[in-house]
């Protein structure tokens, strides 16, 4: 029993030690002067109201109020010294600056991320627009060929076989058909060249078997250029 509670005495010496040593070293650091001199040796009558010597290790330690006295007179001189940056007083400042740089630097990044999304959809919404706008167009383009086609056979019966005023003057209603048409199926030819970044010359090469005379009608607009 005794060996044991000589074991207890000693290990809460121990401890008391290293708290008597670290706030030691530290007052150090900072000039602070102790309370009272540490004394030496083992005489217990040296002992005083900052200092008791441990009767399993023989060291002198810190009083309560001893180690009080040294951990105030500290941390006056670190505010003194403006040491507000040491870590417990450092802390409550720093996790909310790092936090909310944290969020800062995510909600870029996120923005970011978004703002990419955003034009590549708008990009591909454009591309769609743009594909089903051409796929109209060749639709309508289609119907005025075939269109302008059978205007165009009529047309040739009627100067071949029309005789007298009444084929005249359907004559005269064909041809301001076919005009008419004509003018369409440019308009519509010049839409299709412009979105698909193509020239007219291209688009009409494109609808050659719907318009038999369309590298003729086309030379009227635009003349084909001269070969070297």
């Amino acid at each position: 029993m005794a060996e044991y509670s000589f074991n207890v005495t000693y290990t809460n010496e121990e401890i008391e030690g290293i708290r008597t040593t670290r706030l030691v070293r530290k007052a150090r650091a900072l000039d602070v002067p102790l309370p009272s001199g540490r004394p030496y040796g083992l005489n217990y009558e040296d002992a005083d109201e900052n200092w008791w010597l441990g009767s399993a290790t023989g060291t002198w330690l810190l009083t309560d109020g001893g180690f009080v006295k040294i951990r105030d007179a500290i941390r006056a001189e670190e505010r003194a010294r403006g040491h507000w940056w040491t870590l417990p007083k450092l802390v409550p400042w720093v996790v909310p600056m790092l936090t909310t740089a944290l969020v800062a630097v995510w909600t870029v990044r996120e923005n970011a991320h978004l703002e990419r999304q955003r034009l590549v959809l708008e990009e591909r919404q454009d591309e769609l627009g743009r594909l089903k706008q051409v796929q109209e167009y060749r639709s309508r383009l289609a119907a005025l060929t075939v269109t302008r086609v059978e205007v165009m056979v009529a047309l040739s019966k009627n100067v071949l076989h029309g005789q007298g005023k009444k084929a005249e003057a359907e004559r005269a209603k064909l041809r301001t058909r076919k005009w008419a048409l004509d003018r369409e199926v440019l308009d519509m030819i010049t839409a299709i060249a412009k979105l698909e970044g193509k020239s007219l010359r291209e688009i009409f090469a494109e609808n050659a078997e719907l318009m038999p005379d369309s590298t003729e009608w086309y030379d009227r607009i635009e003349p084909k250029p001269e070969t070297q």
